[in-house]
């Protein structure tokens, strides 16, 4: 889930048990099952095209098991995993032509779930504060984490800012790398954003905390 990068991150800052959608949308499935056998919480990160291919039989057993695990749907607007191809709930058909969008908030409040919170994964702050109130719930709760991925046309070839490290403030702290960006370049001392490959996103300029990632002039 490269657009929504940092979840993971920030579940384990609240050191909860994260079970990504490993086999097709099993990851919700298995969530509860290991909430049930470990008696903890745990969180289930799922990619939207997978919810609605596999995911939603789960969460109604959750509701109707009375599970209260958090789940988090990754909604990319499109099929990242397989080729970008378009779903139900992108707003277009396979061959292109404009649709309804499946309405995840609606979807998930028809199955039983009373806390949906819809959040952009590039506002840090906002995510962990949702995480926090997630999963300190007694009750299943669904977060949308809605960010369209940085490979579709329209995100690719917008006009957006870039950002490069400046090294008088830099420290050399590392911690820019625990989101795992690819225009992130480990190889040195410090840290390079690879120019060509930054998509603007500032959640390293978020995570650092001594002001060393400024937006690039020209």
């Amino acid at each position: 889930y490269g657009d929504h990068r940092d979840l993971h991150r920030l579940i384990r800052r609240q050191r909860q048990m994260c079970i990504r959608d490993s086999c097709m949308g099993a990851g919700i499935g298995n969530a509860f099952g290991m909430s049930i056998a470990l008696k903890n919480d745990t969180v289930a990160v799922i990619g939207d095209s997978t919810f609605l291919h596999a995911g939603i039989p789960s969460l109604i057993d959750i509701v109707y098991n009375k599970g209260f695990i958090t789940v988090i749907i990754c909604d990319n607007k499109t099929t990242g995993m397989t080729g970008h191809q378009d779903h139900p709930g992108s707003g277009f058909t396979i061959k292109k032509e404009k649709t309804y969008a499946i309405d995840y908030k609606k979807l998930v409040e028809a199955v039983g779930i009373k806390f949906v919170k819809k959040v952009d994964p590039h506002n840090l702050k906002e995510m962990e504060q949702i995480v926090k109130e997630a999963i300190s719930l007694n009750e299943p709760a669904v977060i949308i984490s809605e960010r369209p991925c940085a490979m579709l046309p329209q995100v690719r070839y917008a006009k957006h800012n870039v950002y490069s490290i400046n090294k008088e403030n830099c420290t050399g702290c590392k911690v820019c790398y625990r989101i795992g960006c690819p225009a992130m370049d480990r190889s040195g001392d410090y840290p390079e954003i690879d120019i060509d490959r930054c998509t603007g996103c500032t959640l390293c300029v978020q995570l650092c905390k001594f002001d060393a990632i400024k937006v690039m002039k020209n």
